[in-house]
């Protein structure tokens, strides 16, 4: 009888607790997102997804380029130029001059259209030039990214940067929109090249440079990282807080067709 008893008050309890489970999830249950919350926590989520990529990007590109890796190079005085804006951002081409780099080392940029290549409407080249002169005579020149619009606005920017004591010449051409791209243009005086009256090299040398680049999520132009300057025909590089050294000869670019959307 007493058996009995205890086994009733056991199962009663184990009712009783059973209620108050049920019930106080009831209770506790949160009530449904808003759609404002549900779109924010849609777009967390995809800010998590896309910063997972992009240091997946990251990871690769320092394992791809690892042998290329450097310390902080110090470079000597590097000067950059920059080719003159309007107030829309443009190019100003009526402000626009021969940049002298150094006594005897000029670069001026001669203005040309952009070229359909084998009459299709989104493949391009141009006639523009950058020319580099030195003691007043044509040394080298190089095909733009540039291009002169029918009604005079100029498409693109450009940079110029220079080494003093190698003499060495690196330009960073870039269109933005659909299409993106930067060209990136070094002259570099060749080896053992005797020197003029004014101490400069007279034989040059220009190179197309491809320079590496990883992925941008949800954008068209991969990132190239902070350039610091040429010297002694590499290209100095700071990417996420590294330092890359790329010659120059071992990342020529050959394609100069580039599209626009």
């Amino acid at each position: 009888m007493r058996t009995n008893v205890i086994f009733k008050c056991t199962v009663s309890g184990c009712l009783m607790l059973s209620i108050v489970c049920v019930t106080s999830c009831r209770t506790t249950k949160r009530p449904p997102l808003s759609e404002w919350q549900q779109e924010s926590l849609r777009l967390t989520k995809e800010g998590e997804r896309q910063a997972g990529l992009n240091n997946k990007y990251r990871a690769n590109y320092a394992a791809k380029y690892a042998a290329y890796r450097c310390e902080n190079p110090g470079l000597p005085v590097i000067k950059s130029y920059k080719l003159p804006f309007d107030e829309h951002h443009g190019i100003d081409a009526s402000k626009w001059r021969p940049i002298e780099l150094a006594h005897g080392i000029v670069v001026r940029t001669q203005l040309g259209k952009a070229i359909r290549v084998n009459s299709r409407n989104d493949t391009f080249r141009t006639n523009t030039r950058h020319i580099l002169e030195v003691s007043g005579k044509e040394t080298g020149r190089a095909e733009s990214l540039l291009s002169r619009e029918g009604d005079g606005e100029v498409m693109g920017s450009s940079e110029i940067t220079f080494s003093e004591t190698s003499h060495e010449v690196l330009i960073e051409d870039f269109i933005g929109g659909a299409g993106a791209r930067y060209r990136h243009i070094a002259f570099i005086p060749e080896q053992g090249s005797a020197m003029n009256k004014d101490g400069v090299p007279t034989r040059w040398r220009r190179v197309y440079v491809d320079l590496p680049s990883h992925v941008l999520v949800g954008s068209d132009l991969g990132e190239i990282g902070k350039i610091h300057g040429v010297l002694n025909g590499k290209i100095y590089v700071e990417m996420d807080g590294h330092f890359y050294a790329f010659p120059v000869d071992d990342f020529v670019e050959e394609k100069l067709e580039f599209t626009v959307g």
